[in-house]
């Protein structure tokens, strides 16, 4: 036989194993691979054959009529392909003896799942496998930055299933020198042997459709009995210069945002001194605006959780809400506390440290990546901002962090709002509404009705409601120039609001700084702050008021006469409402 023909039967030898050209050549191929692996493993073929079977069983407990078990492949093309799905299964499930049989076979580390396209890095990395993952690294130099079907990679799972001390061996490799697998009878040349390869740095890339980044996995896994985990994922990330702290995922979430939903206040710290936006707002990026209105489309029952979920989110996203006021309204108190008093200087000593990084590094690609991160870039999926807190940033109804503080009377934190630039006289673009008019308007309530986090539509006396209102944020409003008389879109004033219902500690206080001027000025619906107390039995206010009252039109006899001409000058367009009670449709 000649030299060619020699070559040729080799050649076409060597195909069949991989493309089975015949029953023959493909189940010797088979037979050949696992009786290697049960050899190694030591593994029975009985037991081997069982885990075929097993293999082949869906989701759901059915067996795939695709696959036929009494062929040599069961269900896939080429004994290959079969064990390479197995292989990613042993790694799943811990096995090291059957994950080193198939690596000593021939199997590939980097050999892909069926189904999801996962590889064993990927499968070990999400269980937590910390044997399989430092073995497929250091001994066989597995992919980093592999990725399945929906581009997760090794780093996306081990976040998602909370593997700290995996995320940790993954970051740690990256970058790194790896000496060259050397195969077994191999001669090479000693200067060869020494030669090392650098590994590719470790990419913090996000899945296609759900736009989840390494951060935000960590942040949705988050466990409330096992927060220490969450923060340690999140500053391991932070630390290892992952660029994308302030990526939003396909709801339009940012990391901040979950922060504050999942109330993991040790995060936040985190995420400032990564340069996380604290100013972000709710709302979906352009990219995948498409993909989420057709994951909004799937057809399919939803719980009520997820309804609500949802609902809660449709809502968060049309009115464009920040850190800052998803914290304030969901009254995470700690992460409030935090975002007014120490997140700016947290940020400031962040950007310090990484200017001065900028400065004494002698790396062109460093200093670049360490520019970009110090300036304010605006480019989420690789900038970073360390500006400070804005607490003059309003939703799309014009309801500003002061309001809401109103609303919840923390007086420290309307202070400090005060302090840090807050306007105390802006205006929510529909109602009107101010600071003062909703401090005015709630109050420390001792009934469900009163009490409840948002301003409602109110339909009948505040009866069951205490005397007690929101003093002392009212009197930091008034000190820092809030307007004692200004009205909302309903032509009510502070006084109406806190007369109607009972406050009679901020009557008193309203009418020490000014408010007495107002005490003839009538609602669209031609109430005064007297009438509306006197058909609603608040006696101890109508006492009070109608002492003022007296008061002032002895000392002023043309004040009515000077405001019912101002009422009746009115405009005739003004919106009139069927309700005789303020509306509060903001937040």
């Amino acid at each position: 036989m000649s030299c060619w023909s020699f070559l040729l039967n080799a050649a076409l030898f060597a195909l069949a194993i991989p493309l089975g050209c015949s029953d023959v050549q493909s189940g010797t191929a088979k037979d050949a691979i696992m009786e290697q692996i049960r050899t190694a493993s030591g593994d029975s073929r009985d037991e081997e054959l069982l885990r075929m079977q097993n293999s082949d069983l869906e989701g759901d407990g059915t067996f795939d009529e695709s696959a036929d078990v009494a062929s040599d492949f069961y269900g896939f093309a080429t004994p290959r392909l079969y064990f390479e799905h197995m292989l990613t299964f042993h790694c799943e499930g811990g096995n090291f003896k059957q994950y080193e049989a198939h690596i000593n076979a021939g199997i590939g580390i980097d050999a892909q799942n069926k189904d999801d396209g996962e590889t064993c890095l990927i499968k070990a990395a999400r269980t937590g496998q910390l044997e399989i993952v430092k073995d497929a690294l250091k001994s066989h130099n597995a992919s980093l930055n592999a990725a399945s079907f929906d581009n997760t990679t090794a780093l996306l799972a081990a976040c998602e299933g909370r593997q700290l001390e995996v995320v940790k061996l993954l970051l740690k490799a990256s970058g790194k020198k790896v000496k060259i697998p050397r195969k077994k009878g191999s001669k090479r040349n000693l200067k060869l042997e020494k030669r090392r390869l650098r590994r590719p740095k470790i990419q913090f890339k996000a899945t296609d459709v759900d736009r989840v980044t390494p951060v935000m996995a960590a942040l949705r896994s988050h466990d409330p009995d096992d927060f220490e985990v969450t923060v340690a994922l999140v500053d391991a990330l932070r630390t290892a210069g992952s660029p994308n702290l302030s990526v939003k995922d396909a709801d339009g979430l940012a990391p901040a945002h979950v922060a504050v939903l999942n109330d993991v206040v040790d995060v936040v710290p985190v995420l400032a001194s990564g340069g996380s936006h604290l100013n972000v707002r709710v709302g979906r990026p352009e990219s995948a605006a498409d993909s989420a209105a057709t994951v909004d489309s799937k057809p399919g029952k939803l719980s009520k959780f997820e309804l609500r979920r949802q609902k809660d989110l449709k809502r968060m996203v049309k009115r464009g809400m920040t850190p800052l006021l998803l914290a304030l309204e969901k009254r995470r108190t700690a992460i409030v506390d935090y975002l007014l008093f120490h997140a700016n200087e947290d940020s400031a000593v962040a950007a310090t440290k990484l200017s001065e990084q900028v400065q004494s590094s002698s790396d062109a690609a460093a200093v670049s990546q360490a520019q970009c991160l110090v300036h304010d870039v605006q480019d989420d999926e690789h900038g970073a901002d360390f500006s400070p807190v804005d607490v003059s940033l309003a939703d799309s109804a014009g309801v500003t962090p002061l309001m809401i503080a109103a609303v919840n009377g923390n007086a420290t934190v309307v202070r400090q709002l005060l302090r840090m630039g807050a306007n105390p006289n802006a205006r929510g673009l529909n109602s009107g509404d101010t600071a003062l008019l909703r401090a005015a308007f709630f109050g420390e309530l001792s009934h469900l009705f009163c009490c409840a986090p948002v301003p409602m539509v109110v339909t009948h006396p505040p009866s069951l409601c205490t005397h007690v209102g929101h003093v002392d944020t009212v009197r930091e409003l008034l000190e820092a120039g809030a307007l004692v008389n200004q009205a909302d879109a309903q032509e009510t004033s502070p006084l109406m609001k806190a007369s109607w219902y009972n406050r009679l500690e901020v009557v008193k206080l309203l009418l020490e700084n000014g408010a007495v001027s107002s005490i003839h000025r009538r609602s669209v619906h031609g109430d005064t702050a007297l009438s509306k107390a006197k058909e609603w039995g608040h006696n101890e206010v109508v006492q009070l008021l109608q002492a003022a009252k007296d008061e002032f039109d002895a000392t002023d006899p043309l004040a009515h006469r000077r405001q019912r001409q101002a009422n009746v000058a009115q405009p005739s367009g003004s919106p009139v409402q069927e309700s005789s009670a303020p509306q509060h449709n903001e937040l």
